[in-house]
């Protein structure tokens, strides 16, 4: 729980030395309503739901890790692929389940990271046949 608390605060310490040295542009936010700020906050927190318990449902029952922690796992996994390079959010996530076996954590993130992929092919398959995203993608 400490490395958890840790690693938050040092995000936020990153964020607000961003901000404070002007890497961060939050001008634009400001032309949004406040409801439109919620609807976002709300999507990303479902999409991480979601993504999560696909994660925990994918592992096998038989090394199926308890819920809680596989949710914990992910969560702090995403966190540090958000920051770091090489999808290293992947070895964090192995690296906290790692007491319930490697092997099969390795092949749920494989399958993990198929299904992301396939999702976001039909996304696009679908998206490319609308006259709107063919325009701006010609453009």
């Amino acid at each position: 729980m400490k490395k958890f608390i840790l690693l938050i605060v040092g995000a936020i310490a990153f964020i607000a030395v961003a901000l404070y040295f002007g890497w961060l542009d939050l001008s634009s936010l400001r032309s949004l309503q406040p409801r439109q700020l919620v609807y976002a906050l709300c999507f990303v927190v479902l999409q991480i739901l979601f993504q999560a318990f696909r994660f925990y449902f994918l592992t096998l029952s038989s090394s199926r890790p308890p819920l809680i922690a596989a949710l914990k796992a992910f969560v702090m996994g995403q966190f540090v692929n958000g920051w770091m390079a090489l999808r290293g959010g992947d070895a964090v996530k192995v690296y906290l389940l790692r007491k319930y076996g490697v092997a099969p954590l390795v092949g749920n993130l494989v399958a993990d990271r198929l299904l992301d992929l396939g999702s976001i092919v039909f996304l696009a398959l679908v998206l490319f046949r609308e006259p709107v995203v063919q325009a701006v993608v010609q453009y």
